[in-house]
């Protein structure tokens, strides 16, 4: 970790799960909250799971990161377990 630097960068646009640290740094990716891509339109790189972080940042620069799982959800897949919203924009 640089001094005065980031500890964590999280983010949630890729609509995977992943954990990993680089240089000193915790990366953490947010899943997506109620479908995922079809391996064929997006590579898995981490999890696709339905779930949400749960972070907690301290005051002396630690985390907690907590994936969740709310009762009730599971994992759907755009164009296969659902309809895909997009697919009618181009037809």
């Amino acid at each position: 970790m640089v001094a005065g630097g980031p500890v964590v960068v999280v983010s949630g646009h890729v609509h995977q799960y992943l954990r990993h640290a680089r240089d000193g740094i915790a990366h953490v990716w947010a899943p997506a909250t109620w479908a995922s891509l079809p391996d064929h339109l997006q590579a898995p790189v981490g999890a696709k799971v339905v779930g949400l972080l749960d972070l907690t940042l301290y005051d002396n620069g630690r985390h907690r990161v907590v994936l969740r799982h709310p009762a009730g959800r599971r994992r759907v897949t755009l164009g296969v377990d659902v309809e895909d919203p997009y697919e009618r924009q181009h037809a």
